[in-house]
């Protein structure tokens, strides 16, 4: 009798741990790991998430995590980003707006929820990813551009262009991976 409930205990302790995550079946995280649609990922969005990629700006180190799933358009995601620009340290979170992926690339477009500086909440933020592979079969390591805030053009517009020709300003990630899924 002791022993059922023990394995009942930890059969709904594996299932509470197994739906923490939020995911689904269609996307990045899913419950069997089947991505059926588009996403953009890093695999995370948390500061302390260690699906964090890093990546060095004028000898600063920089920390950014993002997902992005369903329809580009109008996606579910967050994202979070701390590290130093000109100098001054920031950390932004936001929620996903629209995402573009075509090929190895995507365009990705936020808006700043939270942040360090209040003058940027409100404001969209935009970059741009490069998936180059997976581990040692990868031929470039994956790249990312760093966020422009504010935004050169809107979410909307930032998204529909295609992210055929990479930005020139884009950084190799040091760590962690990008994940493009058209």
């Amino acid at each position: 009798m002791a022993w059922r409930r023990v394995g009942s205990s930890l059969i709904v302790l594996v299932l509470g741990i197994a739906g923490c995550k939020g995911g689904d079946s269609t996307g990045p995280g899913g419950s069997f790991g089947i991505d059926t649609g588009p996403f953009v990922t890093t695999g995370g969005a948390s500061a302390d998430d260690l699906n964090d990629i890093t990546f060095i700006v004028d000898l600063f180190t920089q920390r950014m995590s993002f997902n992005a799933k369903g329809p580009p358009t109008n996606p579910n995601g967050v994202f979070n980003f701390t590290g130093k620009v000109f100098g001054f340290e920031q950390h932004l979170h936001g929620t996903i707006l629209c995402y573009n992926p075509h090929g190895n690339r995507a365009r990705v477009a936020g808006l700043i929820t939270s942040s360090d500086q209040p003058a940027l909440m409100g404001q969209e933020a935009v970059w741009m990813v490069e998936d180059n592979g997976e581990g040692s079969n990868a031929l470039l390591r994956d790249r990312i551009s760093l966020y422009q805030s504010p935004a050169p053009v809107s979410a909307a517009a930032w998204c529909a262009l295609p992210p055929d020709a990479p930005d020139p300003d884009m950084y190799f990630i040091e760590t962690g991976n990008v994940q493009v899924h058209s």
